[in-house]
């Protein structure tokens, strides 16, 4: 009986769990002071934070665009690091070091989330740059 309660809870914490999309799921009744209940809390903080700079980014750059220096590109959502390289007209490995600072590792085939800004490599033509930047 005791161990029909314990399962009854548990199932009832499962279904109340909500998945954050990253592959982790978030939620549910952790127990006061465990590593849990620290871990959502620290979730939460980072997405109010994340919020207000994905703000903040959305008033100065525009997805698909350059910015009005040239400097940064303004990927769409789910674009790969080999077609934001295609439409910067350089390669994806020059790309993803003029970045590595910035986002660490990057691959041809990873993917971007809308509104990340990255650093254009200095091997891309002026006139390139020119046909990506938005029209006022």
């Amino acid at each position: 009986e005791e161990l029909e309660k314990k399962l009854a809870s548990a199932s009832a914490e499962q279904d109340e769990a909500e998945w954050d999309g990253d592959h982790e799921v978030q939620g549910g009744k952790p127990t006061a002071g465990s590593k849990r209940s620290k871990d959502a809390r620290a979730v939460q903080t980072k997405s109010r934070k994340r919020a207000k700079v994905s703000a903040q980014i959305k008033e100065e750059y525009r997805p698909g665009y350059v910015d009005a220096d040239y400097t940064y590109y303004c990927t769409l959502d789910d674009e790969t690091c080999g077609e934001v390289a295609d439409k910067l007209g350089c390669f994806w490995k020059d790309l993803a070091l003029a970045n590595k600072s910035r986002y660490g590792a990057i691959r041809e085939w990873d993917r971007f989330r809308e509104y990340t800004t990255l650093v254009i490599p200095g091997v891309v033509k002026k006139e390139t740059l020119m046909s990506l930047a938005p029209t006022p």
